[in-house]
């Protein structure tokens, strides 16, 4: 009896995936595109530490102005057996290649997320260049403003030091307590909820945003896995949104015993939100373990991959208009032969008011600490930035 409803089973589910061949892609309606997206500008002041000027001969103009635009093409169609298909395609809209010369960023791709979903009652798969499961599930403090506390954008205004040796200062110029917002080719798939609580993991056999994956017998494909449970409801008049993580990276290149090349860690995270009558408080916590090179001519990485990281903040919203303040706090032991830790903190006030329809003023006031366990002051920098802008969203 078990073989038999098994096989049943297996059947009924494979002629789901071909949503039921010719009748349903026969009667369904093609897929159109709409055009959506954002646009984003700002400038602001901003002042650092004249120590680290002078040590590193650099010098960041008191004044910039970043402007930052998409547009996105949407699609999305139901068969009639109640299966939709949806594709997301984000053009990216601006000149510049990077968020900073030395940021950590990479050159900006013309094309940011471009996958493909398929949903239904069991819930929704996503094929292509994407964020990771862990990203888009994940609770954070709140943070209203120009940017988040815990993005690289900052970096645009205070100079973050090249020299730093830490794993996530040097290599990473986000300090979040999240997986990151990588667009790398991916699969993904979300579980449908059940009394708040939801399921998502996802799979990226490359850090590019292509077909192309390298040799892993060489140790060249930087592999990542995630999976996430998740919540979230209303239980009277208050919102509880949480979230408990896992993701791992391996496959970092052979022999190269820096952190940047020898991406093999494990990563645990929680966060969680509480809202009541227009306020939100919350935050999150990730401790990641790096565990060295995945090749036996690599000894170990002269630079230890392990970070902790957590933030705190509190918001408050009415109508048009709200306001938040954040913490952030990340640490890291840097080069393992060399006492302390590498360390960076975030203190941020933002604001947003909604003049109309999708069109706000945003405001930021952001002071930044990064100090190396290398005191010299090239290796350590601080400053502050007051940063206001204003978003269109389309």
């Amino acid at each position: 009896m078990k073989p038999i409803l098994y096989t049943t089973t297996a059947l009924a589910a494979a002629g789901l995936l071909t949503f039921g061949a010719g009748d349903a892609a026969a009667q369904a309606k093609k897929l159109s595109i709409s055009v959506g997206g954002f646009m984003s500008a700002y400038m602001g002041f901003s002042s650092q530490n004249s120590g680290f000027e002078t040590a590193t001969g650099t010098k960041r103009a008191d004044f910039n102005m970043v402007v930052d635009s998409e547009i996105h093409f949407k699609g999305k169609t139901k068969l009639d057996n109640g299966i939709q298909i949806a594709v997301l395609v984000e053009l990216e809209g601006d000149h510049a290649n990077a968020n900073s010369g030395i940021d950590g960023g990479i050159e900006d791709n013309a094309i940011d997320e471009s996958y493909m979903s398929i949903s239904g009652i069991f819930g929704e798969v996503r094929i292509g260049s994407t964020k990771s499961a862990s990203a888009v599930l994940k609770h954070r403090a709140p943070m209203l403003g120009v940017f988040p506390a815990d993005a690289p954008n900052k970096f645009n205004f205070i100079l973050r030091p090249a020299a730093a040796t830490g794993y996530r200062l040097a290599t990473n110029a986000t300090m979040a307590t999240h997986i990151g917002g990588s667009d790398a080719a991916k699969i993904v798939y979300y579980t449908p909820r059940y009394a708040g609580f939801g399921l998502g993991g996802s799979y990226r056999p490359d850090d590019n945003n292509s077909e192309v994956v390298a040799d892993n017998a060489l140790n060249t494909s930087n592999q990542q896995a995630d999976i996430t449970l998740t919540f979230e409801r209303k239980l009277g008049d208050v919102d509880v949104k949480a979230d408990v993580g896992y993701y791992r990276n391996w496959g970092g290149t052979a022999g190269i015993a820096t952190p940047g090349n020898a991406v093999n860690n494990k990563n645990l995270r929680a966060g969680a939100l509480i809202g009541f009558a227009g306020f939100t408080v919350g935050g999150s916590y990730l401790e990641t373990e790096g565990t060295g090179a995945q090749n036996s001519s690599d000894p170990g990485l002269v630079d230890s991959e392990d970070v902790t990281a957590w933030d705190i903040g509190a918001q408050y919203r009415s109508g048009p208009w709200g306001v938040a303040v954040s913490y952030t706090h990340l640490d890291t032991p840097g080069t393992k032969l060399t006492a302390g830790d590498d360390t960076q903190d975030t203190l941020q006030f933002g604001g947003s008011y909604d003049i109309g329809p999708g069109i706000s003023l945003l405001g930021t006031l952001t002071f930044v600490e990064m100090e190396d366990e290398l005191t010299t002051a090239a290796n350590s920098n601080e400053g502050w930035a007051g940063i206001v802008g204003i978003q269109v969203k389309f």
